[in-house]
């Protein structure tokens, strides 16, 4: 880097994680129930706040692994209403572990040891 000083930034807390959530709902037109939104929450407090924790990005993440999942699930209605179309519902949120790989929210798992040869 061609600057020398480092600056940290703390992690945001979770009501915080949760309002970045609240907004990209509103910008995307989408409402989140009660129940999906305590299942954002859940999430969010289940990942591990280590180094390389996403903060903003891990959010942003989220949001498209749970509008991937509501698409999923509307194109199996006949005639969606308009409320069935914008509604974030909790099946459309991950469990904790599932998204963790894709979203960085944890160190990679180190690649297992290959078997000692004898020789």
């Amino acid at each position: 880097s061609r600057f020398p000083k480092t600056i940290e930034f703390p992690d945001y807390e979770t009501d915080e994680l949760l309002a970045i959530f609240a907004h990209l709902c509103d910008d995307a037109n989408y409402l989140c129930d009660e129940d999906a939104r305590t299942k954002v929450r859940t999430w969010l407090e289940s990942q591990p706040r280590v180094k390389g924790f996403g903060n903003g990005r891990l959010v942003r993440n989220l949001f498209e692994a749970i509008v991937t999942n509501q698409a999923s699930r509307i194109v199996t209605i006949d005639d969606p209403s308009d409320i069935e179309l914008v509604l974030l519902l909790p099946a459309d949120i991950p469990e904790p572990d599932a998204l963790a790989d894709l979203v960085g929210s944890v160190p990679p798992k180190p690649d297992p040891q290959p078997p000692a040869v004898s020789g």
